[in-house]
């Protein structure tokens, strides 16, 4: 169908208007005239833009929670854990031996009005092997009196600070009301913890169950009473393997990115070089050259997709954010997207975009135009 008949617009009227070029003032009206083809091309890069992001961004977020848990909270070198049978003797001689932070670690139901909810509890001793941050980030202690949660099993059982929750040790029949105190930001482990002196304050029996030390493991003689000795490289490799699943979704988000980007863009490409067919021929009879028209082409697809990456990177950011916030209730990711993964999605879909354009530029030079 020949295109439809265009009207003068305000800004074709102003003074403005005369201090374009051709070649922006005939872009500037094949898009005011064919708007629902714009609005395609920009969508297109939008959801290439977004896509590429969401997947370099779940990639930088995965690999900044082993940083996260093993560089920024714990920083011990080492885990001993002790047996449940080690007699007062076997633990003072490890205590005289070995320096460090002794935690009690069980697992607990906590329940808040009508939620109940399986967690982890941790116990700790004076020390500055385990550091807690809030969610702003910033480090906390916690307190002599009531108990910290962690800030994704507050959300999962809709608890605040000042609201108060009851807790039992699995095994145990006997209910415990807490205050919550603080909230408190853990990648793993979702529960609650509390100071030493808090936990005895309530009438409980502190029981350490491993010491954390900054001794390297392979210093550590492993003595009556210990059951077992993890260093942290090996921790973070178990924890690594966790998250190994995750490494494939983002690989697969990725090539589907410019599948979707190519497909999409090259789709659109050649429905506007379809439409915009006799306009061209029009200005080759003109006598304008293939490099000049190619070059009018080429300048529209740059606006289209400069608009598409602003407009789809705030999308893939808020993709990363969704589908952490999705994860499993022992999992508390936050999205971490580095500069680097921005430059590249903002590259690469831009370099995905002049690719097809160059591509679909050749065809000028096989337009009919006696036809």
């Amino acid at each position: 169908k020949p295109p439809k008949v265009g009207k003068h617009t305000r800004l074709e009227k102003s003074k403005l208007w005369h201090k374009f070029g051709f070649s922006v003032q005939w872009n500037i009206r094949d898009l005011i005239r064919s708007p629902i083809r714009s609005i395609m091309a920009v969508v297109g890069v939008m959801g290439c833009a977004a896509l590429l992001l969401f997947g370099l961004g779940l990639k930088d977020s995965i690999n900044g929670v082993s940083t996260w848990m093993y560089g920024d909270l714990n920083v011990y070198e080492s885990k001993i854990n002790l047996q449940k049978s080690i007699t007062d003797g076997e633990l003072k001689n490890i205590k005289n031996t070995y320096k460090g932070q002794w935690i009690q670690e069980s697992k607990v139901q906590i329940r808040y009005n009508s939620i109940s909810e399986s967690g982890a509890l941790t116990v700790l001793s004076e020390g500055d092997q385990i550091i807690y941050e809030n969610e702003n980030g910033q480090k906390i202690v916690m307190p002599k009196e009531g108990i910290g949660i962690s800030y994704k099993m507050a959300e999962v059982i809709k608890a605040k600070i000042g609201d108060t929750i009851e807790w039992r040790i699995m095994g145990s029949k006997d209910w415990v009301k807490s205050d919550i105190k603080a909230i408190y930001r853990t990648p793993m482990g979702q529960g609650i913890a509390m100071s030493e002196k808090a936990y005895t304050k309530i009438g409980q029996k502190y029981l350490e169950t491993a010491l954390l030390t900054s001794e390297k493991s392979s210093n550590i003689k492993k003595v009556a009473g210990i059951k077992s000795i993890q260093d942290k490289n090996q921790l973070i490799d178990s924890f690594n393997d966790l998250l190994e699943s995750m490494q494939m979704i983002v690989v697969i988000l990725i090539i589907a990115a410019f599948v979707l980007g190519s497909v999409v863009l090259y789709n659109l490409g050649v429905l506007s070089f379809t439409e915009r067919n006799r306009e061209l021929a029009t200005l080759k009879v003109l006598g304008f050259f293939s490099k000049q028209i190619r070059v009018l082409l080429l300048q529209q697809n740059i606006w289209l997709t400069i608009v598409g990456i602003i407009g789809g990177l705030p999308f893939g950011f808020i993709l990363v954010r969704f589908m952490l916030s999705t994860m499993s209730k022992e999992t508390d990711m936050i999205a971490q997207i580095t500069p680097i993964s921005w430059a590249l999605s903002i590259a690469a879909t831009f370099l995905l975009s002049m690719v097809v354009s160059l591509f679909l530029s050749m065809k000028v030079k096989h337009i009919d135009m006696v036809s």
